[in-house]
């Protein structure tokens, strides 16, 4: 497996050429933050990765599914980060349970399990807006768009709803890679800590080959 570390405006600043010392070869960044707004790091982070010569990146928005999927994916396009460029891994939507943060800045419990039930109670049209947003995000970059979430998600909250045939970024701390629970094989991705290496970034694997991995991210 490939090593890699996901990161957003909640982590600490990490030189990302210190982290290719240490063996990562792929790192991933937040885009759009829960709000619907840019991270306000990404773009730094994205022209540092840039400059590492063999160092993959990719970029990934949050999910709100009380929104227009459309306009999610179009907040996510408007970054303008070049997804077909050489070690670039595409766009990944997020899609996880909300956090409601409250004005002063910690989360609001009861405004958390609000929005949460609200998705829960319309779970059709949150998966419609999901796949408006994947599906916008595929004709407007000619790519398939991954989903980053964890097993227990789309079977509790989607009731099951799988998506085969889009790449897959698996969120499981358990000390073996888990298969995907719609088609029974392993994930693309695997996030299997939150801790990498004593740092606050979360760390995941690329399950598959080096030319795979190449292959994915435009590499000839």
């Amino acid at each position: 497996m490939i090593p890699a570390v996901d990161r957003s405006h909640l982590n600490e600043p990490y030189p990302l050429a210190k982290l290719v010392e240490q063996g990562i070869k792929i790192i991933f960044f937040e885009a759009i933050k829960s709000n619907g707004q840019q991270d306000q790091f990404f773009n730094a982070s994205w022209q540092e990765a840039k400059g590492i010569p063999g160092l993959y990146r990719g970029a990934y928005a949050m999910f709100d599914p009380r929104k227009d999927g459309i306009q999610q994916a179009k907040n996510l396009l408007a970054i303008g980060i070049g997804y077909n460029k050489p070690y670039c891994v595409g766009l990944w939507v997020d899609v996880e349970d909300l956090v409601v943060f409250g004005s002063d800045g910690k989360q609001d419990d009861n405004a958390t399990a609000a929005a949460n039930k609200w998705v829960a109670d319309n779970w059709q049209l949150a998966l419609q807006r999901l796949n408006d947003m994947l599906n916008y995000l595929d004709e407007q970059t000619g790519k398939k768009t991954g989903i980053y979430t964890y097993n227990n998600y789309p079977k509790e909250y989607f009731h099951g709803h799988g998506f085969p045939d889009r790449p897959m970024w698996l969120s499981s701390l358990q000390s073996n890679c888990p298969m995907r629970y719609d088609t029974g094989e392993l994930p693309d991705f695997w996030q299997n800590t939150y801790n990498w290496k004593n740092t606050d970034m979360d760390g995941d694997f690329y399950t598959g080959t080096p030319e795979q991995l190449n292959k994915l991210a435009n590499v000839v």
